[in-house]
C-alpha cells in the first residue's frame, strides 16, 4: 500500500511503473486476504496514478472464487479510469504449507476461453498471463 506522497517519492526516483494487483472481486477479497481492506488496494492505485506512474494491475484465478467474482474483478479492473496499462492475470501457484495449498487445480483452457471476451468487452488494453505459466500443459 502507498500513500499520495510515497508514490510522489517513487517518481521523483525515476519509478515509471507500478504493479499492484486487486487480486479478486471486492466481494471475495474478504475471504482470501484479511489485512487489508480492498478499498487500500484502490486508493493505492489512485495515488500511483496521481503521481504520473503506469499502472499494471490484475488479479489471482483459482482461489476458490466462483466465475461471478471473476467477472467481479474484470469489471474493477475495467472501471479503473484509466484503464491499467497492462492487466497481469495470475493463476494460483499452489505451496505445501499455506492456506490455498489444497485448491484443486483452474482449468487453464477454460480460464483463457472466458478472459478474452469479458477483457475485449471491458476494453482492457493488454491481458498478460504472469503466476502460473509453468503449471500449463504445451496447449494451453
Amino acid at each position: 500500500m502507498l500513500t499520495n506522497e510515497q508514490a510522489v517519492r517513487l517518481k521523483e526516483a525515476g519509478l515509471t511503473a507500478y504493479n499492484h494487483n486487486l487480486d479478486t472481486s471486492p466481494e471475495f477479497y474478504g475471504s482470501i486476504i484479511t489485512t487489508r481492506v480492498y478499498d487500500e488496494r484502490l486508493r493505492t492505485l489512485a495515488a500511483v496514478r496521481q503521481a504520473g506512474i503506469t499502472v499494471c494491475c490484475g488479479g489471482i484465478l483459482g482461489m476458490g472464487e466462483k466465475e461471478s467474482d471473476r467477472a467481479g474483478l474484470l469489471h474493477q479492473l475495467a472501471t479503473l479510469n484509466p484503464h491499467p496499462e497492462s492487466v497481469a492475470i495470475n493463476m494460483l501457484v499452489r505451496v505445501e504449507g499455506t492456506p490455498l495449498a489444497a485448491m484443486p487445480p483452474l482449468d487453464p483452457l477454460e480460464m483463457f476461453a472466458r478472459l478474452p471476451r469479458r477483457g475485449s468487452s471491458c476494453r482492457l488494453r493488454r491481458v498478460r498471463l504472469a503466476a502460473g505459466r509453468k503449471q500449463l500443459s504445451p496447449e494451453a
